[in-house]
This record gives structure tokens, C-alpha cells and sequence, in this order.
């Protein structure tokens, strides 16, 4: 569900892009640059928003072969909190696509470790990505979404986590979804054994 891109040249990837912006504090010098200042720029303006929850999506400007970027508003460095974290990441959940690279080193933070980011990151996603779809007669299967990221540090492990924790969450919303003809006492017991 989650693959690791081990080098990222902002210029040259094809790929939309999800990078964190911190009121004040950012690690987005080398984006900055392939956009010739206008991240600086844009946020000064109030363009990029660093509210959590806010994602703002800024298109290439023609100087990246990335059609877009995302930028995910996450607060000030110091309040950063696995709610406001979960908060943002299910903001996010609802525009990112598919082969989306997240540079999660954007994403480092003084007050939580880079793994529990993208443990809460992937957990939240898988969630917010959930349809219950089962009765119906076409398209009954949940999707699997394949995301990226960018790192310095592998963070497989994390990722891996938050997706069990979530892909759990998402089978007791079935389970609660479902009516009586459907899982009866039987049949809870039998999907309990599973």
C-alpha cells in the first residue's frame, strides 16, 4: 500500500506531490527553490495555508513535471498532536490520488518521531478512504490504495502498522453496517475465527 521512492528530484518527477508546511518552521527550501521562491512567497501572502486541516494544492507552475502539490497545514511545530495529526492526514485522505509521493521528511517534527507521523498518516488514510459497499450488486470490493513516499529513514514498518490498524477499524464499521440476515450471532462467530 505504501512504497518507498528512495530519491526524489523535485524537477524531473512525474508524480503529484504531499509535502507538510509548519507555521514558521519548514523543511521546503529545496521546493522553494524548484519553484524559484514561491512557496515562500505564497505563504507569506496567506496563499498556503499552515492551519490544520487545511490542504492547499498548488498546481507546477510549468517549472515541475508534477501537476500538483499538496500542501498539508499542520500548525504550529510545538502543538502538534496525534489528534491535529489525524486531523490533517484525514483532510488529506480526501484529495490524494493514487501514485502520490508524500516526502515525509517535510513532515519532521521536534515533538513527535517521523514513524509515529506515518503510522497515524497511514492509519487515517485507510480510513477515510472507507466505503461500505458490500450490499450492493456492482463494486463491492473495498480498494486498495497505493500511495509513495520520500524518506530519509525507511518507515515500511510504521506505514504497515497504521494499515492494519486501520484496515481493523474498517472491518468492525462492516461489521456494524451490516444487517441482521447478513451476520447474525452464527456468523459473527465464524468471521471471529477468521
Amino acid at each position: 500500500m505504501f512504497e518507498r521512492v528512495k530519491r526524489l528530484n523535485y524537477k524531473t518527477v512525474k508524480n503529484n506531490l504531499v509535502v507538510a508546511v509548519f507555521d514558521k518552521e519548514n523543511s521546503l527550501e529545496q521546493l522553494d527553490q524548484a519553484l524559484d521562491g514561491y512557496v515562500v512567497k505564497a505563504q507569506k501572502k496567506g496563499l498556503i495555508s499552515t492551519k490544520v486541516g487545511n490542504v492547499t494544492e498548488i498546481h507546477g507552475l510549468n517549472l515541475l513535471r508534477a501537476e500538483k502539490i499538496l500542501f498539508v497545514g499542520m500548525g504550529k511545530t510545538n502543538d502538534v498532536t496525534r489528534d491535529s495529526l489525524r486531523k490533517a492526514f484525514a483532510s488529506l485522505a480526501k484529495k490524494i490520488d493514487k501514485n502520490d509521493i508524500i516526502v515525509m521528511d517535510t513532515f519532521k517534527n521536534k515533538s513527535l518521531d517521523l514513524s509515529l507521523v506515518a503510522e497515524v498518516m497511514a492509519e487515517t488514510i485507510v480510513i477515510n478512504k472507507y466505503k461500505f459497499n458490500q450490499l450492493k450488486s456492482k463494486d463491492n470490493e473495498q480498494k486498495e490504495y497505493y500511495f509513495k513516499y520520500n524518506a530519509t529513514n525507511i518507515l515500511d514498518d510504521s506505514f504497515n502498522r497504521g494499515r492494519i490498524l486501520g484496515t481493523s477499524t474498517n472491518s468492525a464499521r462492516t461489521l456494524v453496517n451490516l444487517p441482521h440476515n447478513y451476520m447474525d450471532a452464527v456468523k459473527l462467530a465464524d468471521y471471529a475465527v477468521e
